[in-house]
């Protein structure tokens, strides 16, 4: 007979919580000028209500974080749209060497 493995739920959404936050996606850090802010807040708010089972800590530790994560994507994709104009001109002087 098999034994059979019992924790409560506080640490199964805490093993489920640390397994997700391997991927990047999912602490908010993603390609921000070809994704979706729209997604990104549903990420968000599937991975609170995660961070909120284990504790309110991790809730707000994690929140921060997954802001924090965010902002700095879309920052990033708006800098790199800002000189996506001047690509042609470096590739000019490239090719000129």
């Amino acid at each position: 007979m098999s034994e059979r493995i019992t924790m409560d739920k506080q640490t199964a959404y805490k093993i489920v919580f640390d397994d997700l936050c391997k991927c990047d996606m999912f602490k908010g850090i993603y390609d921000a000028e070809h994704g979706s802010d729209k997604y990104m807040h549903g990420v968000s708010a599937v991975m609170e209500s995660i961070a909120c089972n284990v504790s309110e800590e991790c809730y707000e530790t994690f929140s921060d974080m997954f802001i924090t994560n965010m902002c700095k994507s879309e920052e990033k994709a708006s800098n790199n749209r800002k000189h996506r104009h001047l690509l042609p001109h470096i590739f000019q002087l490239i090719q000129r060497r």
